[in-house]
């Protein structure tokens, strides 16, 4: 078995996949696993597409994820913090990751963040 190793995508799909072409994960004949050592997402812009390219290696069985902070901020965000971005959760992107896998718009976000908090529970990131 041949192992993959990544870290810190942080949500730019589009380099993440152009480097696993480049190292040959996608035209690899030999049994071979993505390991990715957490920060997935914050701070790109592609948390939906990058998501569903997660979820697809994790249906497959061709991936082991690994807890990073960022796991940690989005966690704390929807539970601890009831959907309100605290100053650290937009300066690291979480609140920004949430609104695109949610779906919804800033300013609703704000006034049901209880909605927006539940919301973002339901993701297939949480």
């Amino acid at each position: 078995m041949k192992y993959y190793i990544t870290a810190d995508i942080h949500g730019f799909y589009t380099e993440f996949h152009k480097a696993l072409e480049e190292a040959g994960y996608f035209t690899d004949p030999e049994p071979h696993k993505l390991i990715i050592l957490g920060d997935i997402f914050d701070r790109g812009q592609e948390a939906v597409e990058m998501q569903q390219f997660v979820l697809q290696l994790l249906e497959q069985g061709d991936v082991i994820l690994v807890r990073g902070n960022h796991e940690d901020l989005y966690e704390e965000m929807i539970t601890i913090d009831e959907g309100f971005p605290v100053r650290h959760h937009k300066s690291n992107g979480t609140y920004g990751t949430a609104l695109q896998l949610t779906g919804y718009d800033p300013g609703l976000a704000l006034i049901r963040n209880f909605d927006f908090a539940e919301a973002a529970q339901n993701t297939a990131y949480y």
